[in-house]
Formats: C-alpha cells, sequence, structure tokens
C-alpha cells in the first residue's frame, strides 16, 4: 500500500508543478460542460403520435382531441387498424401509437379500469426515457 500512495503523491506534485497540464485539468472540462450544456436539448416537441380508436366514444374522441392538442405531439399518419399501428411504429413514420380499444369510454363512465395500449419507439432515447 506505501507503494501506491508514495506513487500517487509523486504523480499529484508532477501535475500541479506543470502550469499547461492545470490549464488542461481544470479549464478545458469547464468549457466542455459550458459548451455542451447550451448545445444538447432535452425539451420533446413535435413527437409524431398516431391514433387507432375502436371505440368512438365522445370520451375517446377528447383524449384523441387533448394529445393533438398538445404542442408536444403532432398528428402522425392515421391508423385504420391494430395492425397499422404496429406497421407505423416498426417502419419508424411514427413515435408513439395509441390504441384506444371498443368499450374504452364506457369502462371510463362505469368507473371500471379502463385500459389503453400504448406503444413508444425506443429508438429515440430522449423520448423512450420520460
Amino acid at each position: 500500500m506505501v507503494p501506491i500512495a508514495y506513487m500517487m503523491w509523486k504523480e499529484f506534485r508532477q501535475v500541479f508543478r506543470d502550469p499547461a497540464m492545470l490549464r488542461i485539468i481544470f479549464f478545458i472540462p469547464i468549457i466542455q460542460l459550458l459548451v455542451f450544456a447550451y448545445a444538447m436539448t432535452t425539451d420533446l416537441k413535435n413527437v409524431r403520435v398516431s391514433i387507432y380508436d375502436a371505440d368512438r366514444s365522445r370520451a375517446s374522441r377528447d383524449l384523441t382531441a387533448s394529445f393533438t392538442a398538445s404542442d408536444l405531439f403532432v398528428p402522425g399518419p392515421p391508423a385504420e387498424s391494430p395492425d397499422r399501428l404496429r406497421d407505423l411504429l416498426r417502419t419508424g413514420r411514427t413515435d408513439i401509437t395509441l390504441l384506444i380499444p371498443r368499450g374504452w369510454g364506457a369502462d371510463l363512465a362505469q368507473g371500471r379500469t379502463a385500459r389503453l395500449g400504448l406503444q413508444i419507439d425506443g429508438k429515440n432515447s430522449s423520448l423512450a426515457g420520460r
């Protein structure tokens, strides 16, 4: 253990003795932090969402309208079937698919658990991680 401590002490003295090395160690990471902080954004905008509404109830239309009224989401290609939703997601033409099954509005109105199908494209890591 003593030889390792001696070696570390020697290296620290060597690094702090050289002014160029001090600039590299302290200033370059600070500059990188400032540049990358302004260059990177985690804001999500214009996320394409494709919706298949098998229920066609007032509640499902309200849900669809709330998705498309948001600044976060934009309407993706229309889907006529659940299979079409899968194809749109697989080919990258949409980022999120939402499947509203038959009876969803009735379940919601009666206070039962109303299930939805939601798939998110995992290739977009900032979208999938939220």
